[in-house]
């Protein structure tokens, strides 16, 4: 009877887990995190995830790098930032911070923060040497996890222009 129990708990989150890679993407933890939060036991949730890893359908690599691609095409951010939200996507340490040293160097870095900036509006004519807005962008970029000889180099680069 547990064995036909753990089958049909086995099945079920299967199941859960195909409707939910339908939707979208998840990295190998997530996926059974969100198996284990509809009442499967971590047992059943390893046996699913390991089952889609075989699949091919669940892969924290090929997740990794795609969030990496979109989020330095569209959301501009920094080195610590990216890794932070990988490992809190559940993508393991070391995987993190080599996916976004394969992408990010320092001038990709530096072009991602004069991206961030200039949408939000900055521009050489606006700087100027006005501590208040320099502070501002500073502390926006310091919250996209820009480090601070990034955040330097970007400012002394936009008041140079």
């Amino acid at each position: 009877m547990a064995t036909e129990s753990r089958d049909t708990g086995y099945s079920d989150a299967l199941s859960y887990a195909y409707d939910l890679l339908a939707r979208r993407d998840y990295p190998a933890a997530a996926i059974g995190d969100k198996i284990c939060s509809r009442g499967h036991s971590r047992d059943v949730s390893d046996a699913v995830v390991s089952k889609l890893r075989e699949m091919g359908l669940v892969d924290d690599e090929s997740y990794g790098r795609r969030y990496v691609d979109y989020v330095t095409e569209r959301k501009p951010q920094g080195r610590a930032k990216i890794v932070r939200d990988l490992q809190r996507k559940g993508l393991d340490d070391d995987l993190a911070r080599r996916l976004v040293d394969e992408v990010i160097d320092l001038d990709s870095e530096v072009t991602m923060a004069l991206d961030a900036l200039q949408g939000r509006g900055a521009s050489p004519s606006n700087i100027g040497d006005d501590p208040r807005i320099q502070a501002r962008y500073y502390r926006f970029l310091k919250g996209r996890g820009f480090p601070d000889s990034v955040i330097r180099k970007t400012l002394r680069l936009l008041d140079e222009h």
